[in-house]
């Protein structure tokens, strides 16, 4: 199916679920796993999977490897994040059907638009995951909040490899390799859009292409970037490190324009919104 919304495996209430060791192969016009709580607080697993996609038609039907979702809440009159985020609220979780306490560990993922999609939840671990040739790696978006993304392994994204947006808060991303990524118009690793409190430490990022920044924040708060190391081959088209206050509302993608930011010849204005501390 061409439905957006599908999932070859898809858990909705299920208060513990589990998804361990199961392969999918051959994915086309379908999410991979999805698990969501739409009426209730759920908590779930999926450990040690492998899923990839036939072909690259998900980065124009959007379809996800693996996505974990919370009931939202969007702003008066807005059903959908980006709508919200123009109205000036950043989704959140339903405080009755959200997702908590949940777990990505060890899957491989060759493919879709995210190779890890978590929408609204709280106090979760990614780690020691391999996710490449992805439109984005990993995304973590609508207000997540305590999400810890630790030894994973990124590789060959067409955007960024990490990323943090809408509201998304008190985040660590750690021990991280992103790799070859050629963030088209993103950096390798990001918070953007009302994020706030999140940190970047000890990863390592690297790129034999010429991605726009290696790290970029951060509209709402602080974003920390410790002991991390970026070896840029093929150099970068702007900056190593960009601190995001502002875009141009001129800009073709509606969602990017940064609600009703002020022009500025190279679409960015700086802020001090970013702790810079013992990068390499």
């Amino acid at each position: 199916t061409s439905n957006p919304a599908t999932g070859l495996i898809y858990f909705i209430d299920v208060t513990h679920g589990y998804v361990n060791n199961i392969k999918i192969t051959g994915l086309e016009n379908i999410n991979g796993i999805v698990m969501e709580a739409r009426t209730k607080q759920c908590s779930y697993v999926v450990n040690g999977c492998r899923l990839s996609y036939k072909n690259e038609s998900y980065r124009t039907s959007h379809h996800v490897a693996i996505r974990i979702k919370s009931k939202l809440v969007f702003g008066n009159g807005t059903s959908n994040t980006h709508d919200s985020v123009k109205s000036g609220v950043a989704p959140y979780s339903d405080m009755y059907a959200y997702i908590r306490d949940s777990y990505v560990l060890r899957n491989t993922v060759d493919g879709g638009y995210y190779g890890v999609d978590m929408s609204g939840t709280w106090n979760c671990q990614v780690a020691y995951n391999k996710v490449m040739n992805n439109e984005r790696g990993m995304s973590f978006q609508d207000s997540c909040s305590e999400i810890r993304v630790e030894y994973n392994e990124i590789e060959n994204n067409r955007s960024a490899g990490i990323h943090f947006a809408y509201g998304s808060h008190n985040c660590v991303a750690q021990y991280n390799v992103v790799h070859g990524s050629s963030s088209n118009g993103e950096a390798l690793m990001q918070a953007y859009v009302w994020t706030k409190d999140n940190l970047f430490r000890r990863n390592a990022l690297s790129s034999t292409n010429t991605p726009t920044y290696a790290f970029q924040g951060s509209v709402g708060g602080t974003l920390s970037i410790e002991d991390c190391t970026a070896d840029m081959e093929g150099g970068v088209s702007r900056a190593l490190i960009a601190d995001e206050q502002s875009w141009d509302p001129s800009l073709k993608q509606v969602w990017h324009s940064r609600m009703n930011a002020e022009s500025t010849n190279e679409g960015l204005e700086i802020s001090n919104h970013i702790r810079n501390i013992r990068n390499t």
